[in-house]
């Protein structure tokens, strides 16, 4: 398992965050910041001690850090990915489904039609000719079928999603494979 603890500075005091990276676990904790010792009593009158234990100070602010912006994933390795997790969730997938709502007609990526879950990933050369926003309000709003609408992002945001979509579904198959 691969740690990665990273420090922010927000609103005047230090966050820690550390991302676990092991087998498909991308959550997010967030961790308490070092217990910082308790000033002794010359410190709080205002004495100078030295104290050799002490941390040396930190800079008022951080300097800026250009964060890199991972490329959206192709329809491709989306339909892969969800279709990857859903299984995974006991979900029979098939891809390339019909569906008639009421309101709104769409072919959706991924879909099982026992459980009435799946998902439609709208890639970045999709986004004007796919779902429109009223589409995919009226989909969401709907309580009969539980999609999963994600617009173009990252691979690993995708899994994250797929993840707490599965995860807050009150629909559990038989576990397994998924592929019966």
């Amino acid at each position: 398992m691969a740690n990665l603890a990273v420090k922010a500075l927000i609103g005047g005091g230090v966050v820690l965050l550390s991302l676990a990276a092991c087998q498909g676990d991308n959550r997010i904790r967030r961790v308490a910041p070092p217990a910082q010792p308790e000033p002794s009593a010359a410190q709080n009158a205002g004495v100078n001690v030295a104290d050799d234990t002490a941390e040396p100070e930190r800079a008022e602010a951080l300097p800026e850090v250009e964060t890199p912006t991972l490329p959206a994933a192709d329809e491709v390795t989306a339909r892969q990915i969800l279709a990857n997790r859903f299984r995974s969730a006991g979900f029979r997938i098939l891809h390339d489904v019909p569906l008639a709502t009421g309101s709104v007609d769409v072919t959706l990526d991924g879909y099982d039609p026992a459980h009435k879950v799946g998902f439609e990933y709208v890639a970045t050369e999709e986004r004007n000719t796919d779902l429109t926003r009223a589409e995919k309000t009226a989909l969401a709003g709907q309580a009969e079928y539980k999609l999963l609408l994600l617009d173009a992002t990252d691979a690993a945001a995708i899994g994250l999603a797929a993840e707490r979509f599965l995860g807050g579904l009150s629909i559990k198959p038989n576990s397994g494979s998924g592929r019966r």
